[in-house]
């Protein structure tokens, strides 16, 4: 029965200061979806560096159990960053390697997407129009992902929580 399906994410981020808190404050309210039973945190990841793929496995303990979902919180966020670290920001930002795990990858996107003419964009409607090398890696990857079946599994984003925002 997939109603009694139980979850485990595998969080990767790279240096937020209070996200294990914020995280941790989730948790004890109680405000996961039921499904997800253990979210196990990766700190400190850096997509440019080679070894991420072993970082992750090594997270997933010594038995290498199935990945169930993947969120990625390790982008390099900063536009200027990114325009004078192209090749860094491409790695980081557009980690296809993240494909081998055969698992759904919850990735956050950007309004840096979108040409930055309007104040609101809505994602059926506005064309995708990046005008830097953030917007750029970042539509990347969700094209990357959006071609690829990382939904098998069932896990969609609505799964992380149950209030909604607003």
């Amino acid at each position: 029965d997939d109603d009694d399906q139980q979850y485990e994410l595998f969080c990767a981020y790279n240096s937020l200061p209070t996200f294990e808190n914020d995280l941790n404050q989730l948790v004890k309210q109680n405000t996961l979806h039921p499904s997800i039973h253990k979210i196990t945190l990766i700190p400190n990841i850096d997509f440019s560096n080679p070894n991420y793929i072993q970082i992750i496995q090594n997270a997933s303990g010594e038995n290498k159990k199935k990945i169930d979902a993947i969120i990625h919180l390790a982008a390099l966020s900063s536009p200027g960053y990114c325009e004078q670290n192209s090749s860094i920001a491409w790695k980081v930002n557009c980690p296809t390697d993240l494909l081998t795990f055969h698992a759904p990858i919850i990735y956050m996107s950007t309004d840096q997407v979108y040409e930055g003419t309007k104040q609101f964009y809505q994602e059926d409607a506005d064309e995708t129009v990046p005008v830097n090398v953030y917007g750029r890696t970042k539509l990347a990857f969700e094209r990357v992902l959006l071609r690829t079946d990382t939904t098998a599994e069932g896990i969609e984003l609505p799964l992380l929580t149950e209030k909604e925002l607003g």
